[in-house]
């Protein structure tokens, strides 16, 4: 066991881990199960292709329908790709994600991105 995998377990330093170390930041700490499991498990195909399909999302209505609907509809479907969301979640989402992204995008930085397009 490594110094840095030692302080990241314990909550005193976890601010410190945060900013120093790499099992910190991203918050990744190996178990001693976690490597000796023949277990495996199906892969997540609805997961992977919603989240495929809210990137391809954010392309298209980018392009044609500005920021409002591309942030809306990208962050929706990415969304119902994790099969604990329900559809009420993901609207909920979709609309403060979209509200965060216009508040700093278009107010904060006064990015040139137009909120809304059509064609």
């Amino acid at each position: 066991m490594s110094l840095v995998s030692t302080a990241c377990t314990s909550a005193p330093t976890a601010l410190i881990c945060t900013w120093y170390s790499p099992c910190g930041a991203i918050g990744v700490r190996a178990e001693p199960g976690d490597f000796d499991s023949t277990e495996t498990r199906p892969t997540e195909w609805s997961g992977w292709l919603c989240v495929l399909g809210g990137v391809i999302a954010l392309v298209v209505f980018g392009v044609y329908g500005g920021l409002v609907p591309a942030t809306l509809l990208s962050v929706f479907i990415a969304a119902m790709g994790d099969r604990t969301n329900s559809i009420r979640d993901a609207v909920i989402l979709a609309v403060g994600v979209t509200l965060a992204g216009v508040l700093i995008f278009v107010y904060g930085l006064s990015m040139t991105f137009p909120m809304f397009t059509w064609g």
